[in-house]
């Protein structure tokens, strides 16, 4: 097995964890797990996070775009219900949108997960904006353009 170009990552029945790649080009596409990061300002540096619902209410996610053309980026809501969102995301409909209605209780985190093939360098999935409103990018870890996905995560207006 090659050694992981990256460090800290472990290959568990062919799954690479998103922090470090394990691609060894000997073996069968292996496949990355990423989730939301976010902006840390104490470090420069982005950190796992979720989003938290403030209020009762449910939410929508919206694909705004969509610059890639590798097949079978799978998005998943993993939290606060499990979900697969689409199986191959390059080839979704541009403005294509998933509604969770809910309601979900004030305090509710929402997570997500794109899980990719291991490419150049390990994919990621950034996070921006706050409550109502964020923004979600997925990079594919291929050309580190950071334009693979665009997303918009928005909760509903509170009843």
């Amino acid at each position: 097995m090659a050694t992981p170009r990256f460090g800290f990552m472990a290959l568990l029945a062919g799954i690479c964890v998103v922090g470090s790649a394990c691609k060894d080009h000997n073996s069968p596409q292996q496949t990355a797990v990423t989730h939301f990061t976010c902006a840390d300002s104490a470090s420069g540096g982005q950190v796992g996070c979720t989003l938290t619902l403030a209020q009762s209410t449910g939410f929508t996610v919206t694909l705004d775009s969509s610059s890639c053309t590798r097949h079978g980026n799978k998005i998943r809501l993993i939290s606060p219900i499990d979900s697969t969102l689409t199986a191959d995301a390059c080839y979704a409909a541009v403005n294509q949108v998933w509604a969770f209605p809910g309601p979900f209780s004030a305090g509710t985190n929402v997570a997500m997960e794109v899980v990719s093939n291991v490419l150049n360098n390990p994919p990621s999935l950034r996070v921006t904006g706050s409550y109502p409103t964020w923004h979600a990018v997925f990079e594919d870890g291929f050309d580190q353009d950071f334009n693979d996905l665009f997303m918009t995560i928005q909760a509903d207006s509170a009843s």
